[in-house]
């Protein structure tokens, strides 16, 4: 009875520490929704090692709903469990509660499992938040795999707590719910699969709360009309507000860079900057993001090279490395002229166009990064993931294209 009781503690207490964790990834969470991006959390250490990259991914939510919020009510409700099963004197309700407890290890462990892949193969970085939870389901699962024996010598070896096959066989359906929550909680391919030369109502059938919500948003004729400037025409034009030091901005690097790859006949992308930081930024009062000045104008430097798009992809890899000293080593990294870049970055040519884009975000009201304008519709932050996105091109092609549906506003003459 005592290693069966000490097992059910060790249980409990894995399920309290992993509710704190939980709890304080469900806070930055929060705080990166709540800010759109410009919040740092303190596990934001490197781009190897960065909480807040982990929390902003299209795997950081399940049908809408943040993981971390889910594994508080999970990881509180089997410590509860566990409680209960120590302080029980009925047999018959042990033996329920315990089961309960054995599942719950199993699954726990199964999950993070996942979760720890998609972490470190998928976004190639590691949350520590996670591997808190990760290390307290290693703790449930341990005394989990323990208890049926300890169960039967408490209770006698004809009282079962599971059949032989049983936990082998609640591993595998975990498993497999594990891979189906993945495949269908995740995958752009949720979503009704939209084609170009669908009709709006088609579009809408899709998909039909995010096409409700995205026709719903705001829509800019000032920036509409702006991003018509120096690009090449086309029926989709985004404008991308962003700082090199946000997390958010990196993921929405990929998503859009992916967008263009995959529609290079209906969009075309602006890139503008809006740092989060005072030095180059009128309208931010306080410096969140220190480098994230200088980062623009060395990008903007590699442009004049035509190596725009490599050494976004650097800073970017690098958000916790964008301090002056390493610049010119990341511009190695993007097959950068050093000279050239040497030259661009003393003498400060490039900080105009970084101070009229922030400007020009400021007249559009900006608050965060990254906040894209689709045709003049305005998106703060990320969409979900590479399906809304391909919608929402979807959406703006067919409304260029002259297609109407009600409840698609009309542009607005607001000249914000």
């Amino acid at each position: 009875m005592r290693r069966f009781h000490l097992l059910l503690k060790v249980f409990a207490a894995s399920s309290a520490a992993g509710l704190l964790f939980a709890l304080a990834a469900a806070y930055i969470h929060f705080q990166l929704d709540k800010s759109g991006g410009s919040y740092t959390s303190f596990c934001n250490v490197s781009s190897q090692v960065n909480c807040d990259l982990v929390l902003t991914s299209r795997f950081a939510k399940i049908f809408g709903i943040p993981l971390a919020w889910l594994a508080v009510l999970a990881h509180a409700a089997l410590a509860a469990v566990a409680v209960s099963a120590i302080a029980t004197r009925e047999t018959q309700r042990t033996k329920l509660l315990s089961r309960i407890v054995v599942l719950g290890g199993i699954g726990s462990a199964m999950f993070s499992v996942y979760m720890a892949f998609v972490s470190l193969a998928v976004l190639g970085t590691v949350c520590l938040m996670c591997t808190g939870l990760y290390a307290a389901a290693a703790g449930q699962l341990s005394a989990s795999l323990m208890l049926p024996r300890a169960f039967a010598d408490a209770y006698g070896r004809g009282t079962q707590l599971f059949a032989r096959n049983a936990i082998p066989a609640a591993a595998a359906a975990m498993f497999v719910a594990t891979v189906a929550f993945g495949r269908f909680g995740w995958s752009s391919e949720f979503a009704r699969s939209v084609a170009p030369g669908q009709s709006l109502e088609q579009l809408r059938e899709a998909d039909p709360e995010f096409y409700d919500w995205y026709v719903a948003l705001p829509v800019s004729a000032a920036a509409a009309a702006g991003a018509a400037d120096g690009v090449e025409k086309a029926p989709v034009v985004i404008v991308e507000f962003s700082d090199f030091e946000c997390a958010y901005c990196r993921r929405n690097r990929e998503l859009i860079r992916d967008l263009e790859a995959r529609h290079p006949d209906l969009l075309r992308v602006v890139h503008r900057h809006f740092p989060l930081d005072p030095v180059c930024n009128e309208a931010v009062e306080q410096r969140i993001h220190p480098h994230a000045c200088r980062a623009a104008e060395a990008v903007e430097c590699a442009a004049l090279q035509n190596r725009y798009g490599e050494m976004a992809d650097v800073l970017f890899e690098n958000q916790d490395r964008l301090f002056e000293s390493n610049l010119e080593r990341l511009a190695t990294r993007a097959g950068l002229d050093l000279e050239r870049f040497r030259a661009c970055l003393a003498s400060r040519e490039t900080l105009a166009k970084i101070v009229a884009d922030a400007r020009a975000g400021r007249s559009l009201e900006l608050t965060s990064t990254p906040t894209l304008f689709l045709n003049g519709r305005r998106v703060k932050g990320t969409l979900a993931d590479a399906a809304k996105y391909d919608l929402a091109v979807m959406i703006e092609a067919r409304i260029a294209a002259g297609d109407t549906l009600a409840g698609v506003p009309e542009l607005s003459a607001d000249p914000k």
